[in-house]
């Protein structure tokens, strides 16, 4: 069974495949991902193993790893990589907080006592949710939930930022469409709307979701833009651990390839109005 840090860098690795538009037969190198993650060579070693046992990656003898799925055929969802149990753990975090079953503020060692964790292990969980803005340091000791309880609210602050955000940066004139990872994102949201391929999970869709989003973000070429979209779709990731994502029809995904349309066409203000009109429709949906 591969490692839980080897699963976590199998994840990152599929998602690098997909944001870097990989084909099969592409020829994939250690030092890359090195370059890609900033990691030691030994992870990513079990990693790209693992994922040649799964059918992702080929290793081919004294020539080292080449990808074996085209880039359209790539889905951390339908390829079933396994959970991980930090993954699970931040699942129940967010879920006894949204439930009450935890205080606004605390100390370390009483989260280690309460989800029975080493101080190495609870020092990077304490990390991953203060990087996705569910927690932050208090000023004296401890941490505190930044989150409402209410995650009815919380939706409606994130929508009203985004409103600000989004549409304003396709209006900058620095904005450029990075029109490789909108080829990618474009094939994705056609096969989650073709209704022969099978009804997409809501795992897949965040997904989706949060790489149509970043592509708005690198295509403002502004670092602090990008910082931005990217800190909301962490939040509306660690919304979804708790299962605070309800059901939702594909209507936003066809909202999205609207926008794709009109920027593929040159047509930013249009572009922007779309995407207003996208993020105040799904606003209205989650509060229907």
């Amino acid at each position: 069974m591969p490692t839980e840090l080897q699963i976590k860098m199998a994840h990152e690795i599929v998602a690098y495949l997909c944001q870097q538009g990989m084909r099969a037969g592409n020829h994939l190198t250690e030092q890359e991902l090195v370059d890609a993650f900033q990691v030691s060579r030994s992870p990513l070693r079990g990693a790209m193993s693992y994922l040649a046992e799964k059918g992702i990656l080929e290793q081919r003898r004294n020539r080292g790893f080449f990808v074996k799925l085209d880039n359209d055929e790539l889905d951390l969802d339908s390829l079933e990589l396994p959970q991980t149990s930090e993954e699970t753990l931040l699942t129940s975090i967010v879920e006894d907080w949204f439930e009450r079953r935890i205080p606004r503020s605390f100390s370390q060692a009483e989260f280690c006592r309460r989800y029975n964790l080493g101080r190495w292990t609870s020092s990077r969980v304490l990390l991953k949710l203060s990087e996705d803005g569910v927690i932050s340091r208090n000023r004296g000791h401890g941490w505190r939930f930044e989150l409402s309880p209410d995650a009815t609210a919380t939706r409606h602050e994130s929508y009203a930022f985004r409103l600000h955000v989004e549409p304003g940066a396709i209006r900058s004139p620095d904005f450029e469409l990075d029109r490789d990872l909108a080829r990618v994102a474009r094939r994705g949201h056609v096969a989650a709307l073709d209704p022969n391929s099978g009804e997409p999970s809501p795992a897949a869709l965040e997904d989706l979701d949060s790489a149509f989003h970043r592509l708005i973000g690198v295509s403002s070429r502004n670092q602090f833009t990008l910082a931005a979209i990217e800190r909301q779709s962490s939040l509306r990731r660690a919304l979804s651990y708790a299962n605070w994502n309800r059901p939702r029809d594909l209507q936003s995904w066809a909202e999205h390839l609207e926008v794709l349309d009109a920027l593929e066409l040159g047509e930013r203000e249009r572009a922007a109005e779309l995407m207003e009109r996208h993020l105040a429709n799904a606003r209205g949906r989650y509060q229907a």
